[in-house]
């Protein structure tokens, strides 16, 4: 039996949604705690069974256990992000992102996989980049080092450019997601270590509203404009 669908219903319903810029700004925010809810469960039963089963001295076990912690906090983060951003897709354009969140998911993996890797190598490729030029062009570049050696950047970088990937199937420049992500972590950086000059509550809330606010105009820009096929109407869009 099919039930009737009443649209006055509808309509108001909709009406209750967020605005789409609150949407972005509270999922934003929201990246933070969710991350740490979907990670807290898997890492508790991973300190259990560490502190069970293996020698507090085993600096084997120490290594392993170091690379599945950040595997899961980085797959939590990249699972965060994508749940919200398909979520907000969804219901404000009613496209259906497929394979989103196991994309982000990924993604993450690899850019905290990059971000170790730069971590562990800094000095080498330091100089690796200060040799061509010379020590005398040190301070004209030294803002730029700064910024590619920042992990919000490199993180925005990494991850959305595998999100770029999965985009281009779907909407034409879709490379301008990449340039958003990595200017928004960009204005992340710059607000909180050059504007507050601090890591306090109030400059990470500033700043992580204002790269939710861009990310979320380039997210609408792509799914309203820039789609491949020609405009729809966003009660008839659907991506598989």
């Amino acid at each position: 039996m099919r039930i009737p669908i009443n649209l006055a219903n509808s309509v108001r319903y909709k009406a209750r949604q967020l605005p789409f810029s609150t949407a972005c700004i509270v999922a934003g925010l929201a990246v933070y705690p969710l991350s740490i809810a979907l990670a807290a469960p898997v890492i508790t039963v991973l300190a259990v069974i560490r502190n069970t089963f293996f020698a507090p001295e085993s600096h084997f076990m120490n290594s392993i256990e170091f690379a599945i912690v950040v595997g899961v906090a980085a797959a939590s983060v990249g699972l965060a992000i994508g749940l919200l951003q398909k979520q907000i897709v969804g219901s404000h354009f009613g496209v259906d992102l497929g394979r989103w969140r196991l994309i982000s998911a990924l993604g993450a993996c690899v850019a905290i996989a990059v971000i170790v890797y730069i971590v562990e190598n800094k000095e080498c490729l330091l100089a690796a980049m200060r040799s061509p030029l010379g020590d005398s062009y040190y301070d004209y570049y030294q803002f730029m080092l700064s910024l590619i050696f920042t992990p919000m950047i490199q993180f925005a970088l990494v991850l959305s450019a595998i999100q770029t990937l999965f985009l281009y199937r779907y909407v034409r420049s879709a490379w301008l997601w990449l340039a958003a992500n990595v200017v928004a972590g960009a204005l992340f950086f710059w607000l909180v270590i050059y504007v507050f000059g601090s890591t306090s509550l109030m400059s990470w809330l500033v700043a992580a509203i204002a790269q939710s606010a861009l990310v979320g105009y380039a997210m609408r820009y792509l799914m309203t404009q820039r789609r491949r096929g020609g405009k729809a109407k966003r009660d008839e869009t659907s991506i598989s």
